[in-house]
Order: C-alpha cells, then structure tokens, then sequence
C-alpha cells in the first residue's frame, strides 16, 4: 500500500503515545501527498492552458501558493541512530589521543606512551627542594602505560560468564618514572628532605644507607609520629585499637631501641633505626626514624639517655637498580626497578610494576597500584556502549524449524525484515519459503532463464551504499496500461513499472531496468543500477543505515565492518559469518571468524570483534537461534580505561528514534492541461486549478462544453457566484482522486488556493 503522509498534529500524537485512527484527521491537503523514500509521487497540479496558449496568470499563482503548501506535508518518517558520547572521568585521566583509542586487543602503549601531569597535574606534579648543597632540585613523574596490557573479552578464571577485562601480571605491566632534572645527588638529602611523588609525600632514608644504585623512600602520609625517652612511653590508637608504647633501652652500634608494647617486648627485641617493623596483632608497620643519645642535666655530670623517633602507619619502599621493589621488608615479585645515574647524581628512577598474581581486572572494577599504593586504573564499558541504543542491531533469527530471517534498517531509516534461507531437511537454499526466491545476484541477459524473478519472489537493489529490499506482488496486462508492481518491504510504499513505455523502477534518482517476460510474467531487474545494456552477472550486497555490509553466501550470512576511514592504530574491521546449518542441535545458527563465549550452563554465547561489534546469540538445544549484533557504526568501538587516584567514567549518549525529515521534490509535479491526454491512464491524484472556461479537465469532471462552460458553471450545484473546492474521487475511472480549486474569476481562484493551503478541502460559494 501507499504511504501517505500524515497531518503534523496527527505525528505529534503519535509521539506522545497516543494511539491513532487515520480517519480522525478527516480530508486534509496531506492526503493527496505519497511519497517514497526519496521523491514526491502524489499529487500532480494540473493548470489549464497549454504553452502555445498561455494560462491565466492568477491561476498559475494559485498552483504555485497550493505547490508550496503540498511541499510542507512531503515527509517521511525516518529511523536516525543516536549518537555516542564522549567519555569523561574525575579523579584521573583516560588512556586515549588524538588519533589512538583503547581498541579491543590494541597494547596501551600504542594508545598512549605516556600520562603525565598535562593529564593528571594533581598525582603526577611536578616540584623542586633545596639539598644540604643549596642546589635546587627539580623533578617530575608520570606513568607509562605497557606494551603487555590490552583490554580483551571473554571468561577467565577469576569470572565464568565474559566481561571486557584487562590482566594485570607477569605479562601485563606498566612503568612508573621519576625524573630528577639536573640529578639527585643521595648524599645530599636524608630523612629531613620531602620530596612528593604520585600524589604521596615521602622522606628520604638516611644518607648512609643510599647510594647511586639504591634509594630509599618513606611515605609519611596518614602516619602517626611518636617521640620517646628511656622510661617513657605513650599511648595510641591505630584501626581503632589503642596501644601502650614504653622505650626501656637503646644500642649506638648499630643504633636501635628496644619497646615494649601493650607490655610486651617487641619481636625482634632490638628495631634497628631506618628498619620498618610491624605492629603486634595488625598490618600497621612502624618505622624507627630517629634514635639519638640525649644528654640530661649538662654537660659535665649529668645524666646520659638515649631518645626515639617512630613512625606509625608509614611505609618504605628500597628501590635498587636491577632488583625487585622491597616494600616494608616485603619483596613484591613481577617488579623490576631500573636506576639511571651519572658519576654523582641519579637521574632517573625506573619502575616496571606488576601485581605478585595476575589479576583480571573486570568490567566496572578498579586495580590499585601495590608499589606507590595512590593511583588506580579502572575500565568503565565501552563508547558506544556494548548494547547501547546508539548502536545499530542486526538480526538473524531462526525459528528451530526451516527458516531463517533477516532484518536490518537500511539508509533510509526503514527496516527491512525478510526470511533469505529455508532449510529442505537436509541444506539450506537462498528462499523465503522453499519456492519464492530471494535474489541478490542479477543473470547476464545471454543466459537461459535471465530473467528469473517471479511473481512472489525476493530481490535487492543497491545504489551508492542505498539498499532496498523488493516484493514482485504482480503483474498488469491491460492492454495500453501494461505493468509490474513492486512493493517496498522496508517503506511499504507500492512501484508501478509500465515497461512498455518506460521500463524503469524509479526511486527517487535511482533508476533500475526492469525487462518482462510475457510468456512467463517473469522479470530482471538491474540490481546495482549501473547496467543498462544486461550484461552484469554479479551478486549484489546489501548495506545497513550505518554501512556495515551484509552478504548472502548460502547458507552463510557475511556481515563485514566497514569503518567510514582508518587512522591510528584503528581496526580494519572483519568479516562475522553466521552459519544455518542442520549439522548439529537439529539446525544450530552458528558463528564463525570470531570467539564466542559461553554464558554459564544456559545456550547464550557472546562474542566482541576487534572492531568493537557485539554478538548476542541466544538459543536453546532444539536449533531455535536468535542472534543480534550490535554494530557500533562507521567508526570503531573503543574500550574507557582511565588511570587516576579514584576515576570515575561517565559516558553521555543521546538516545536514536524518528524524526520527521523533509522529501527533496526533484521531478515536476506540475503539468498543462493539455499534457494529459490520456485521463485513464493518471497513475497519481491531481489537484486541479482553475474552472471549466480555464482548465479542459475540470471541464470534463463538472460536465460542462466550452461554448456553454459560465454558464453551466453558475448553474452547477446549485450555483457558484465565488468558487468551488471540491474532490471527486475515482476521477476520470482512473481509481485516483482530483480536488478541484477553481473561482469564478482569476482573483476568486487565488482566493480559493488560499483557503486549500489552510487546510480547506470542501467549500462552495
């Protein structure tokens, strides 16, 4: 059937959600108006005149101002994808560029060599102090993400059902730099020196202790500083539980107190000074900073004592050129510390960092850093989401019987949804029913049986990437009036081809050769439109709105990822290849060239190409198969990773729908009266301007003759004396309507225009 526009008020309705009866409008201008995907088919302004005998120019001001207004209601319907959001993140920075994104499967490092403080200028700030030599030190730090981390999707053996993940391990590591501009000179610093990396403050162990190969760091941050004399002691809380701290004696060589606390003397009896320790009963180390002889009473005859200086809740990490991190006495394996020094200074502290056991880092989770304990990294989804309604869904669908169904929206906004495979028992052949054929594939003309689309079947047609799928309803043989009818499975909208006058199916600009067969009402089409003289023997694709391409290769459906251009370290995309088979489960829907991964113990399977293309596939054992893919569009999926104290992704899409969209009108629409010389073959509904003394046509529909035509116009009806609208339906028995427009004089017909392009279709004065 024809799609007619609907009145604007009638779609803001239906936008609101109300449910409407198309007779409720009543007649209205918008009913004349058919159009199809691409251009007006209905209505034809008809003015009387020929052009060797001028019309009346109020007339043809009249057809202009009703043209004007019938442009207003040539719309279509359209379905517009939304549109995916850019990813933002508080507390920390995404690991992307310019021309690089964290694609599924691409190493970070190719996305981004190095985060610094233009990223994150909180955790990774730069700063300067003065040594004990006066000099100035400055130094910066930053991350540096690995060649071994990639984000992938599937099972692992922390998590049974597939997720987008990252492994942190022996095999997925990054880097941490500190950079000391000019050098650090070690033995110019020592616990009275602070120096702020990665969003932590820390001291530098004592001088005796450091060298060019090895540095000592405490962090102070959160920890409690205690001081203590011989006989002292001092009470604390820690996590919440409360502590008594006694110093009862003190060592010089090498220096060291000994504690007792809660009554207890500590294991070992002796801390040395610069060692960390941990505090009885919990996780909390303490770190003996300071012990020194204190003197009391003078300096001659008084007493002499020794003095402590602990840190509670602190941490030290010993880096050393070539080995593993020591934190808190504590070596953390799948760490690696490079030191890069000149003859007195260091200039470079390296870190290669990774956790002592792999760790799987799902979807939606964080993984804290085990060396600098400040930052974490954490991966939030994917932009455009997996099964984000930005995305567009391709589905196959088969029915645990014989048939198999594919539906996509094409470029056009309409989706299209037609069974291409019937399973016989034992093989699949390209049929909607096992006898009506779907054709993608147009015969050379030198061949037998070329034109090979019968009544009832199937075929596609493509130009520049625009598919439309076509049902050959029927056939026409009245002699004069010769045609094929097609209709539009995606717009519905009705193709007459008259193929002895003009054997074309045209859509819009898009022409196609149509050739008939009268002993066998069989036809050919021209599938791609770029063949007028039938010598293509090729296999036409199909293309959705956002171009992925879709093929038929019995019994495969292709569906290949076709980005709209490639740069950075972007994937090519690939071809999924979905598979009717009867091989196994009594007619399984498998796919092929991807991964899929099992959910639990149900018959789902998932799968995520490098492309970022989603694959639901959800079936049970008897061959029932639904499968949508998710295809992002014409540009790559790409996984949120960020890297920060505490980041936080968030990702805005704005939702896809309809929109109401203007018909570029490209073909006249208006005529002379003179030009229809055949009323019974009018194909659309007319509108006609002007009365009997001015347009032929209006004459004949109001049964008037030209010698008589005022006068049977002011006797018609009852009498004119202003002007008439009027429909007639069935006009001139050609199954179409005509709506008269037409005043007395030529003032009066533009009068009458006016009230039309008000929304007045009946109307007699």
């Amino acid at each position: 059937m024809n799609i007619r526009q609907i009145l604007a008020g009638g779609l803001a309705a239906i936008a609101a959600g109300a449910t409407i009866a198309f007779g409720a409008f009543g007649a209205g201008l918008g009913d004349y108006v058919v159009t199809d995907t691409a251009q007006l088919l209905s209505p034809m302004i008809v003015i009387g005149g020929s052009a060797t005998a001028p019309p009346n120019a109020a007339d043809v001001l009249g057809g202009i101002d009703v043209g004007v207004a019938v442009a207003g209601y040539a719309t279509k319907l359209v379905t517009v994808a939304g549109a995916a959001g850019v990813p933002s993140v508080t507390d920390g920075g995404l690991i992307t560029s310019d021309l690089n994104k964290t694609y599924i499967g691409k190493t970070w490092d190719l996305v981004k060599s190095t985060v610094t403080d233009t990223e994150l200028p909180v955790l990774l700030a730069t700063g300067t102090f003065i040594d004990v030599n006066t000099s100035e030190i400055s130094y910066q730090s930053q991350i540096e993400p690995g060649s071994g981390l990639t984000v992938s999707y599937g099972t692992t053996v922390d998590f049974q059902e597939p997720f987008l993940y990252t492994t942190f391990g022996s095999g997925g590591k990054y880097n941490t730099t500190v950079l000391f501009l000019g050098g650090l000179d070690p033995s110019a610093v020592g616990s009275d020196y602070s120096i702020e990396l990665y969003g932590s403050d820390f001291t530098f162990g004592p001088t005796s202790t450091q060298g060019l190969q090895k540095l000592t760091l405490y962090s102070s941050v959160g920890a409690q500083t205690v001081s203590l004399t011989v006989g002292g002691s001092v009470d604390v809380t820690v996590e919440g539980s409360a502590y008594t701290i006694e110093m009862f004696a003190y060592q010089t060589s090498p220096a060291g107190v000994a504690l007792k606390i809660n009554g207890a003397s500590t294991t070992p009896t002796v801390w040395i000074e610069g060692g960390t320790y941990s505090l009885p009963g919990s996780t909390t180390k303490i770190l003996v900073n300071d012990v020194s002889v204190l003197q009391q009473g003078g300096a001659q005859g008084g007493m002499v004592t020794g003095s402590c200086q602990l840190f509670i809740g602190t941490s030290k990490i010993v880096f050393e050129d070539g080995m593993q991190i020591y934190k808190n006495d504590v070596v953390l394996t799948n760490t690696k510390v490079s030191i890069e020094n000149t003859s007195s200074k260091i200039i470079k502290l390296e870190v290669e960092i990774g956790p002592d056991m792999d760790n799987n880092l799902k979807d939606g989770e964080s993984f804290t850093d085990p060396v600098w304990g400040t930052f974490k990294w954490n991966l939030g989804g994917m932009t455009p989401g997996i099964t984000s309604d930005v995305r567009e869904q391709i589905k196959i669908d088969r029915d645990g019987s014989n048939r198999v169904k594919l539906t996509f929206t094409n470029r056009d906004g309409n989706e299209n949804g037609v069974d291409v495979y019937y399973g016989s028992g034992a093989a699949f052949t390209q049929t909607v029913d096992g006898t009506h054929a779907f054709h993608t594939k147009q015969l050379n003309s030198s061949e037998s049986g070329w034109q090979n689309i019968a009544i009832g079947d199937y075929f596609v047609v493509n130009t520049d990437k625009r598919t439309r799928i076509f049902k050959y309803d029927t056939y026409y043989p009245a002699l004069g009036k010769e045609y094929v009818q097609f209709s539009d499975i995606g717009s519905g909208v009705i193709y007459k081809v008259y193929y002895k006058t003009d054997s074309f199916l045209r859509i819009g600009t898009q022409t196609h050769n149509v050739s008939y067969d009268s002993s066998t009402h069989s036809v050919a089409v021209d599938l791609s439109g770029g063949d007028p003289t039938w010598t293509a023997n090729a296999t036409v694709s199909m293309y959705t709105r956002e171009e992925a391409r879709i093929d038929l290769e019995n019994p495969f459906i292709n569906v290949t990822e076709s980005p709209l251009y490639t740069i950075g370290n972007d994937p090519l995309g690939e071809v999924i290849s979905f598979l009717a088979s009867y091989s196994a489960s009594n007619g399984a829907l498998f796919t092929t060239n991807t991964t899929t991964h099992d959910v639990g113990t149900t018959f789902e399977d998932k799968a995520l190409t490098s492309y970022g293309t989603f694959i639901d596939l959800l079936g049970d054992s008897v061959g029932i198969k639904n499968v949508v893919v998710y295809y992002p569009g014409k540009r790559p999926a790409y996984a949120n990773v960020a890297v920060g104290a505490n980041p936080s992704i968030t990702v805005g899409e704005a939702a896809g729908g309809t929109v109401e969209q203007a018909v570029k009108i490209t073909q006249p629409v208006a005529k002379f009266a003179s030009e229809i010389s055949s009323p019974s073959g009018i194909t659309s509904d007319l509108i006609l301007i002007g009365g009997p003394c001015a347009n032929s046509l209006v004459a004949t529909l109001m049964n008037t003759t030209l010698a008589t035509c005022f006068a049977d116009w002011q006797a018609y009806d009852g009498g004119i004396t202003e002007g008439i609208i009027k429909e007639f339906t069935d006009a001139f028995g050609s199954g179409q309507k005509a709506l008269v427009v037409a005043g007395t004089n030529a003032a009066d017909t533009r009068t009458m225009a006016a009230k039309v392009m008000q929304g007045t279709l009946n109307y007699q004065n």
